[in-house]
């Protein structure tokens, strides 16, 4: 059942991400927000949750983004692994720590995908026009990206209430 709701809230995000978004808002550029999902998940559940939901929306990202099928999937475990191995030793519930693990897993991910787009030949004149949008999306993810963990765990904390282990 908990896996269940997981995927629900992964299909969810994606279908905004690349659906809603794009039509509604024209917000060309908009950070990951399975980010703050998968921060949630690295930090409040154990470390096989985040990794069948990172590796689910991974799948799906990949299948819908036209990239190379696989740099979804693969950055989503390593900032799972980053932010499991970082959480030993700082406080995971702290909004600066939130705020970083999401404005880092942002780099990072821009970063694999810039560096994949530059060994296949795709960017020209060293990739400086995607400046003004890396900003934009780590601004928005800084910005942003803490208050969604905070109300991924309220959300998750009041299923759990209603429901019990069930969720």
């Amino acid at each position: 059942m908990l896996y269940f709701v997981y995927g629900i809230v992964c299909i969810a995000i994606v279908v905004a991400q690349s659906t809603a978004y794009p039509v509604f808002l024209s917000l060309n550029g908009l950070y990951d927000v399975f980010l703050p999902f998968l921060v949630y998940l690295a930090v409040f559940r154990p470390v096989g949750e985040p990794i069948v939901a990172g590796i689910f929306a991974g799948v799906m990202m990949d299948s819908l983004s036209g990239g190379a099928f696989g740099l979804y999937t693969l950055s989503y475990l390593w900032i799972t692994i980053c932010i499991r191995f970082a959480i030993r030793f700082f406080d995971g519930d702290s909004i600066l720590f939130q705020l970083s693990a999401v404005g880092l897993g942002e780099l990072f991910e821009n970063g694999l995908f810039w560096a994949t787009e530059e060994i296949a030949g795709k960017i020209g004149q060293g990739g400086f026009e995607v400046t003004p949008v890396l900003t934009r999306q780590l601004l928005s993810a800084i910005l942003t990206g803490p208050l969604l963990v905070m109300f991924f765990k309220w959300l998750f904390q009041k299923l759990e209430a209603s429901h019990g282990e069930v969720v």
